[in-house]
């Protein structure tokens, strides 16, 4: 563990921390989990949090945040025109979720 320098972020740190731990041969072919809030839910974490082999990420995300469905890729059914990229998304508005919180 090391302190976030004022040139870093908090996602960068945490990144670097979990593939140093992931790439330890004790953790080498456990299956691990990292739960993190809404910082870590950005884009550039995800990816590179996805390319780490055996870990499973649990993050919280913010209340205006968009999910899309990635796109299946279908031979069979071939259509004409430019391919729908994210057909399916999925909104949560302010106070949709009984669950959900404002503060």
């Amino acid at each position: 563990m090391r302190r976030v320098q004022s040139y870093e972020t908090g996602p960068q740190v945490g990144l670097e921390q979990i593939q140093s731990l992931v790439a330890m041969t004790v953790f080498q072919w456990e299956l691990c989990v990292v739960v993190a809030d809404a910082a870590y839910s950005t884009r550039n974490w995800v990816v590179n949090v996805a390319s780490i082999p055996n870990l499973i990420q649990i993050a919280r995300l913010r209340s205006n945040r968009i999910l899309h469905q990635q796109p299946v890729c279908c031979v069979d059914n071939i259509h004409r025109g430019r391919p729908v990229s994210y057909p399916n998304f999925t909104s949560f508005p302010e106070g949709s979720c009984r669950f959900c919180t404002t503060s």
